[in-house]
């Protein structure tokens, strides 16, 4: 049994001879959790927590009632979600249910924010002969624990940018709440990777640095505007790799590749201006093409080009469109 103080009560012949005290084991530093799931096993017990925090605790073989001794119930781990999440984030990600397979091999994790996971019972709990071996149970217990999502998971926010290559049948999207890109596979409908950003150094005081996504048309590029910079990412297998990045631009709040993919435009505020800004730059090298280009008021909601590429058109949330002719040395 267990209340919202997380504490555990263990009963045994309708008395209480235990009582698990900060069950997740948790220091003052640590975001609290409220128990939300408890599943049981033959060699213990799991517990989830409201924010995405668990805790095992396994059997204590050599107890004995009879002796007057009461620790049923050794802790063994807990698992902590990724730091730096705010409390609403932690709070989407919190468990809603646990349960164990028949054969105890897997353990099944339902989250609030509709994810569903298995972890391998061995990644949770050492066999007997491990706990025995002080090594071996300390090596283990030094492994992070690895999910399996179904499907590799979902954001934990709303999306706020999306995009689509053309030979590739790739689809990404980025959400600036968890600050996280994936890039998913509409051919067997798979996130095929999933990044989450965090701030730099001299950003402490940003929550959320990612701000927007373009996809290379050839599925291989990944343009990614932050409150700091603009970045080239190569998009591997198991990475997107940084290729090249420009610190002279900040807040990137839109960017979008050419049809051809030569070309790539982004939008930005500057500083002490009360206009968006248009830079146009050369895809692989990063060499700006034009002069800045002036747009609306307001912020620049949609960048647009052409089909043949010989116009640049922006939207703004004041309601205004500026295109801008290519050809003409991009001339409004």
């Amino acid at each position: 049994m267990a209340n919202d103080q997380a504490t555990i009560y263990i009963i045994l012949n309708s008395q209480v001879v235990q009582v698990l005290n900060n069950c997740f084991n948790l220091s003052e530093n640590d975001p609290q959790a409220s128990v939300s799931s408890i599943v049981a096993f033959s060699r213990g017990f799991v517990i989830g927590g409201d924010n995405g925090t668990f805790s095992v605790w396994i059997k204590n073989e050599d107890v004995d009632p009879d002796l007057g001794q009461k620790n049923f119930f050794n802790f063994l781990r807990t698992r902590k979600p990724p730091e730096g999440l705010s409390e609403e984030l932690l709070k989407k990600g919190g468990i809603v249910s646990l349960d164990v397979s028949p054969s105890e091999d897997l353990l099944a994790v339902c989250f609030k924010n509709n994810d569903l996971a298995t972890v391998s019972m061995n990644q949770l709990v050492p066999s007997t002969a491990d706990v025995v071996d002080p090594f071996k149970l300390k090596k283990l217990l030094e492994k992070d624990i690895q999910f399996d999502y179904l499907y590799n998971g979902f954001h934990n926010g709303s999306i706020t940018n999306i995009d689509i290559c053309v030979q590739r049948p790739l689809i990404a999207t980025c959400s600036q709440e968890d600050s996280t890109i994936r890039i998913w596979n509409y051919a067997n409908f798979r996130c095929e990777l999933a990044v989450m950003f965090t701030v730099r150094e001299d950003h402490k005081n940003e929550l959320n640095p990612l701000l927007s996504i373009a996809f290379h048309p050839s599925g291989y590029y990944l343009a990614v505007g932050f409150i700091d910079r603009l970045e080239i990412f190569h998009v591997c297998s198991e990475e997107l790799r940084s290729y090249r990045m420009l610190t002279q631009v900040k807040s990137v709040n839109c960017v979008k590749f050419s049809r051809s993919g030569h070309m790539l435009a982004i939008a930005y505020p500057r500083p002490n201006h009360s206009h968006y800004w248009v830079n146009v730059y050369d895809s692989y090298t990063l060499e700006q093409i034009c002069l800045p280009l002036k747009g609306p008021v307001d912020t620049i909601k949609q960048l647009i080009w052409a089909n043949d590429d010989e116009s640049l058109i922006s939207c703004g949330a004041d309601g205004t469109i500026c295109e801008w002719n290519v050809l003409d040395n991009f001339s409004m």
